[in-house]
């Protein structure tokens, strides 16, 4: 892993996977299991388990206040996808985008090429010329596009 945000993420999912796409903890106990602040759970909560990213997140107050984590499930990948270009937010950055992105293949709603190609296409370096104070509005422009037209690809093709 490459930081301690990348190791709590990829622990969640673990969890996730390992318990039909709920799991419920408390903040606390998992900061002292991998021996971080409770402020880093809540960093990775709120910006790798979003909505827009098909988790969906409960806080219950007192009695060590818990945190349930649902992973949304989709009829099938291409409902996904459709979920994601229905849901795109009008300004996205890279790192948000490569998330959104990773989760996709995750999911097979994209394939490995067309992340790929994607992650190239809205790549701050890609986008070096457009002016930063819309950067992330013309890539979030640009991934809705690609996004719709991997959606007409696919289901041309009949993919579920």
């Amino acid at each position: 892993m490459s930081n301690l945000s990348d190791t709590i993420e990829y622990l969640l999912k673990q969890m996730l996977d390992a318990n039909e796409g709920v799991i419920e903890f408390t903040r606390n106990d998992l900061a002292q299991e991998l021996n971080c602040v409770p402020s880093q759970i809540t960093y990775v909560l709120q910006t790798r388990f979003t909505s827009n990213l098909g988790y969906i997140k409960e806080s219950r107050r007192g009695g060590g206040g818990s945190i349930t984590i649902r992973r949304i499930a989709f009829e099938s990948p291409q409902k996904h996808l459709a979920h994601q270009i229905k849901n795109m937010k009008e300004s996205i950055s890279q790192s948000e985008a490569n998330m959104l992105l990773e989760n996709l293949a995750n999911r097979n709603a994209i394939d490995e090429k067309e992340k790929i190609l994607m992650r190239s296409a809205i790549s701050d370096q890609a986008l070096e010329k457009v002016n930063k104070m819309n950067l992330d509005k013309v890539r979030s422009s640009i991934l809705t596009n690609m996004l719709l037209m991997v959606y007409q690809i696919h289901s041309q093709r009949g993919d579920k």
